[in-house]
């Protein structure tokens, strides 16, 4: 049974010094189970790191993991490489077939710490999010926020840093500098080391359960996150083995742990579909940016829109296009293919489906014999935890109740969610955010 995973952080900082745990310092009180390729030097390393910090550390096969054995422990570290599964890494369509190691999503509770691409490889069977992202994230965290997990139970010096090149003209163009400050995650900074997995903030931030903790230099945007949790799994994208950490990087990874122990009652909420496993969407607002910047192809936003909806675009231009699809991208939904098409029950009715509009002035057009129809469609479409069926005052009770926990998420399948954590715990999905999350 967890013992300290349900406990106030104070309780478990009351175990540790505020220097990592060695011979004479007692380890932090939590049973820790390594997943990934046991016997390689790797598994060992890591076991070998938890046992001197943790109360009890384990590392078995992940191939071979019978998820009903992670019962005693409070947190599982889940390494997966892409490497594991396909030498020539990500690619969209392929590994339809990828398995869990953990079991079905529904079935798993107990919180983890997502290693390296172990955050983007579970996208594809547990549809969480992770999804969008790059195989590029160096050693060196970037950009940390003022949060819990620099603090305690190991304090970290966030002011300990070194200068790094930016690495293309993007970072350059947003942060207006040619170099940033970094804390390394690596003993020796001139060494090569595989790439770990960073995900872009835009796709995650309509969350109520998501936080940013901690950014990475990367070959793409200063916008992306190697550390980050979502409900009871914590993202450490950076992928390395413990003989090749930094101190800090220790410490943070150590802080990781004990800080997602605390999450026992959080989960995931949206459903992502992966585009590494079949038809996956994206957000309108991304189709905008590409409009928006002349760095992409008008060609990128035509390939995003169907045929029959691209029919309608007479005008050209970038500009024109851009004022062409603020116009009407609000009655724009992903078809069967991905690909954005007319809404035409949203159409019809004028009503902005990924706005509050939707249940109030639906709701009401279930009143009316002329739109009943249409705005049964639309509620179904964009509210599928709502009542079965295509009675009003059943909408409207349904909706009195659950408004203050109920978020619309485009990056999550263009649908409205109940938070359920908000709900159990009566407080609006507004008000619980981060820490706040926490068992307590």
């Amino acid at each position: 049974m967890m013992i300290i995973g349900a406990a106030c952080l104070s309780t478990v900082l009351s175990l540790v010094p505020a220097v990592a745990a060695t011979d004479a310092q007692p380890p932090i009180d939590l049973k820790v189970l390594y997943l990934g390729n046991a016997g390689t030097p790797r598994a060992k390393a890591y076991e070998a790191f938890l046992a001197e910090r943790f109360a009890k550390a384990t590392a078995v096969d992940r191939n071979s993991f019978d998820p009903a054995s992670a019962a005693e422990y409070d947190v599982v570290l889940l390494d997966w490489s892409q490497s594991d599964v396909n030498a020539g890494g990500v690619t969209p369509g392929q590994r339809v077939d990828l398995k869990s190691p953990l079991g079905p999503r529904e079935s798993w509770s107990k919180p983890i710490v997502m290693l390296g691409s172990a955050g983007l490889l579970i996208t594809s069977p547990w549809q969480t999010n992770g999804t969008y992202g790059c195989t590029c994230l160096y050693p060196f965290a970037y950009n940390p926020r003022n949060h819990e997990i620099f603090n305690a139970p190991i304090s970290i010096d966030r002011g300990a840093t070194i200068k790094r090149p930016v690495p293309n003209d993007s970072w350059r163009e947003k942060l207006g500098v040619g170099e940033v400050d970094v804390i390394p995650m690596v003993r020796d900074i001139d060494k090569s080391y595989d790439p770990g997995w960073c995900t872009y903030e835009n796709t995650l931030a309509e969350q109520p359960e998501v936080e940013f903790i901690c950014g990475g230099i990367n070959d793409k945007i200063p916008a992306a996150v190697g550390i980050w949790r979502q409900g009871n799994q914590l993202h450490f994208g950076f992928d390395l083995s413990p003989d090749d950490m930094s101190d800090a990087a220790r410490a943070m990874l150590v802080n990781s742990i004990a800080y997602i122990a605390r999450f026992t009652q959080d989960r995931p909420i949206v459903r992502s579909p992966s585009p590494f496993y079949g038809v996956a969407t994206r957000a309108r607002s991304s189709v905008e940016s590409w409009l928006t910047n002349d760095h992409y192809d008008l060609k990128w936003v035509d390939d995003a829109i169907s045929p029959s909806v691209l029919q309608s675009v007479q005008r050209r231009t970038r500009a024109e296009y851009l004022e062409w699809y603020r116009d009407n991208s609000r009655y724009l939904r992903p078809g069967a293919d991905g690909l954005l098409t007319w809404d035409e029950e949203a159409k019809s009715l004028e009503i902005s489906y990924s706005t509050p509009e939707l249940f109030e002035r639906g709701i009401a057009a279930l009143r009316d014999p002329a739109t009943r129809v249409q705005a049964a469609t639309l509620l179904h479409r964009y509210a599928p935890e709502g009542p079965s069926s295509d009675d009003a005052a059943a909408w409207q009770a349904w909706y009195a109740e659950n408004q203050p926990y109920l978020f619309y998420c485009e990056w999550g399948s263009y649908r409205w969610y109940i938070d359920p954590l908000a709900k159990s715990r009566g407080v609006p999905t507004a008000d619980l955010r981060g820490p706040a999350r926490a068992d307590c």
